[in-house]
């Protein structure tokens, strides 16, 4: 895979930081305007919004951080220009990696990505229950698994969502992420045993993986969750999933093939 030079790099480095920094400050202008009555100047900001130009007096206690914002937005403005100019003398290689690494940085502007986070989103925008569905999930797109996630399923007159769904081979695939919770553990054993009755069976057509718990190394008192990708690429070896010989370039490229 190549990779980009440190020029490149830090051109790509400075454009984002100057356009994050652009995006958290309002576009307005600024003027001052003399009241005739009165004689007073005052501050007014000048704004686009939907219904056209909007201008607002600006109260004096809130002059300086005005004016210290469009201070600050004009010099990053002008640190733009620099970088566009900057841009326009590199090769067609580096400004098409420039110019697709910016397309990532303005699109994630507009969806606002890595402000407000409520749920774990995945690459395309849609959600997971955990982070190790977004981990397994990355890791089927890798391998060119096609999946479905949150699969509908009535089992036995209760309705479940499976982790994920193999429509290509109609297997099923769940994940065990809080097997350390007696009661989340019990509800996962009823959950199979409905599938079971459904004719949903572990290592015929679903594939059921877990997390392990080990102690804490910074508060012995606590446990956290590891999960293997090797164990799991492995499993879906096992299960039809991915081609051995994909699976071994993978894990073990520098491993000779052993004979039988």
């Amino acid at each position: 895979m190549a990779t980009l030079t440190s020029h490149i790099a830090h051109i790509i480095s400075s454009f984002y930081h100057t356009l994050l920094e652009l995006h958290a400050i309002p576009d307005f202008c600024l003027s001052r305007k003399k009241n005739k009555k009165t004689g007073k100047v005052y501050l007014y900001k000048q704004e686009s919004t939907r219904n056209g130009r909007k201008q607002t007096k600006i109260k004096a206690a809130e002059e300086a951080n005005y004016l210290s914002l469009y201070e600050k937005r004009q010099k990053l403005k002008a640190r733009l220009r620099e970088l566009k100019s900057q841009y326009k003398t590199l090769s067609f290689k580096d400004r098409r990696n420039v110019r697709y690494a910016l397309a990532c940085f303005w699109h994630a502007m507009d969806l606002s990505i890595g402000k407000i986070i409520e749920k774990n989103t995945y690459l395309d925008g849609t959600t997971r229950d955990s982070k190790s569905e977004l981990v397994l999930s990355l890791l089927f797109d890798l391998l060119g698994i096609q999946y479905t996630h949150n699969y509908p399923l009535y089992a036995q007159g209760h309705p479940y969502r499976i982790d994920f769904y193999f429509p290509e081979s109609q297997d099923y695939h769940e994940h065990m992420g809080m097997l350390d919770d007696e009661q989340y553990a019990q509800n996962q054993k009823h959950k199979l045993e409905d599938y079971a009755a459904e004719g949903i069976h572990e290592k015929k057509n679903l594939l059921i993986t877990k997390e392990h718990y080990v102690t804490d190394s910074h508060d012995p008192e606590k446990k956290r969750a590891c999960i293997d990708l090797r164990e799991i690429v492995l499993q879906l070896i096992s299960f039809g999933k991915i081609a051995p010989q994909k699976a071994f370039r993978l894990l073990f490229p520098d491993k000779p093939i052993p004979k039988i």
